[in-house]
């Protein structure tokens, strides 16, 4: 019998890797994932491709390449494409990119769309952030629930527990010690969530009760942590004495060469907000039930566990992802 197919969008995100790995293991569903590189030039799509997924070189904003992608699919995970954070026309793009894509997935009978999205201040709130790059995807999510597409299912990832490593690198002392530095209060709660191992499943359940969570929204958090909790078991999993250090936005700007072009001021500004804007106005809207993707999946990791499974003891992110095979 022919399995249903399942579109991912953007095979090698982090959000898609921790997709494909869960629905090849269950074994449901055929898995059409899309790359952008050359398939047959690139490890990676072919070490898929022996797992049995169906690697397309596409590109996600282009209508007649998102034809070809969708159909004959049942179902599909959206995700925003590479912007570049310089562009001053950032969130309309996201919109648009990821509009695109859920209309042509409509067009082609495409069943359950699967979105990633993420929850926005009040347009009051909003005044006060002139650098905001999270009310595209927002309005995304509300666009695709409102196509006349059968099952719409969105959640929210909290932050990335690989974000401390990819954005925010630890700082090695003269004496071998850490410090951790973040555009953060040292004892300001922020949800987290490991991206490589909770994505998966929440899609897996969506799939499982299209109806149960049709438009509806999924917080995927693991737990609540000040950044003086992380460096604290970070120190604690690895031996390594390390420190926090909240850094003011001209801090945060210079530390991590932000200060020079306009456009990297830009970029820079861009990123601080999304940490200013979530410790100012709260992460998610007060109705989410932030305790909703541990019942679905309760094997969800700590921060502590995640130290513990990837071995991370402060290497760059890409040794990390080489380490770690992501």
């Amino acid at each position: 019998m022919t399995k249903p197919i399942f579109v991912v969008i953007s095979a090698f995100s982090k959000q898609g890797y921790s997709i494909i790995n869960t629905l090849v293991a269950e074994g449901n569903y055929h898995i059409r994932a899309t790359t952008t590189r050359a398939v047959d030039n690139t490890p990676a799509a072919l070490k898929l491709k022996e797992r049995g997924v169906e690697v397309v070189r596409a590109d996600p904003t282009k209508k007649e390449d998102l034809h070809k992608v969708f159909k004959g699919a049942k179902a599909a995970f959206l995700l925003t494409p590479n912007i570049d954070l310089s562009d001053p026309n950032f969130n309309q793009r996201e919109a648009e990119y990821v509009s695109l894509q859920a209309d042509i997935a409509l067009e082609e009978k495409v069943e359950h769309v699967i979105f990633s999205s993420v929850d926005v201040p009040t347009a009051e709130q909003l005044k006060e952030f002139k650098h905001d790059i999270l009310s595209g995807k927002n309005k995304a999510q509300k666009y695709i629930e409102s196509l006349p597409l059968k099952y719409v299912s969105t959640f929210n990832l909290a932050y990335f527990y690989s974000n401390q490593i990819e954005f925010f690198p630890l700082i090695k002392n003269s004496d071998g010690s850490f410090e951790l530095s973040m555009p953060l209060g040292a004892d300001v709660e922020q949800p987290y969530v490991d991206t490589y191992t909770a994505t998966g499943p929440i899609v897996s359940e969506f799939l499982a009760h299209p109806e149960k969570y049709n438009r509806a929204v999924v917080p995927v958090v693991s737990e609540f942590l000040t950044g003086r909790q992380m460096a604290q078991t970070f120190q604690e999993v690895t031996g390594i004495k390390t420190t926090y250090k909240e850094l003011s936005r001209e801090q945060y700007l210079e530390q991590y060469s932000f200060n020079g072009s306009p456009e990297q001021q830009l970029v820079g500004n861009r990123l601080f907000e999304v940490w200013d804007e979530t410790s100012k106005c709260g992460y998610y809207n007060h109705d989410r039930d932030v305790t909703l993707s541990k019942k679905i999946n309760p094997k969800q990791l700590t921060w502590r566990q995640f130290l513990e499974t990837t071995k991370w003891r402060g290497e760059s992110f890409q040794e990390f992802r080489d380490k770690n095979g992501y």
